[in-house]
């Protein structure tokens, strides 16, 4: 059985600051329609900033790979301040897959 979205304190917490351009209300309406998972994957992303770096066996300080990150759709719209006219333009995806997109 699907588990029901629902908007957490970590998401809230997590879209409280402007990232990559992305002011916190529009933020806020990625994880609303994206429902809190990976835009190209579908898995469920970690938004508690508690659990940024992994801390067991080998992997020991790196990023969690399903932590939210803001993913530039075009490449050239980084650095640019997304408005809500542009929201499609960015999506939230895990880190590991905007990690493996950067290094393409």
């Amino acid at each position: 059985m699907q588990q029901e979205y629902k908007f957490t304190d970590e998401m809230k917490s997590w879209s409280k600051k402007a990232k990559q351009g992305v002011k916190p209300e529009l933020l806020k309406q990625l994880i609303e329609n994206q429902k809190g998972k990976c835009n190209l994957t579908g898995v469920d992303l970690e938004f508690n900033k508690k659990n940024l770096y992994e801390e067991e066996g080998e992997q020991k300080g790196h990023c969690n790979p399903i932590y939210a990150v803001i993913d530039h759709i075009s490449p050239s719209n980084k650095g640019k301040k997304i408005e809500e006219k542009d929201i499609e333009d960015v999506q939230i995806i895990c880190f590991a897959i905007n990690d493996m997109k950067g290094n393409m």
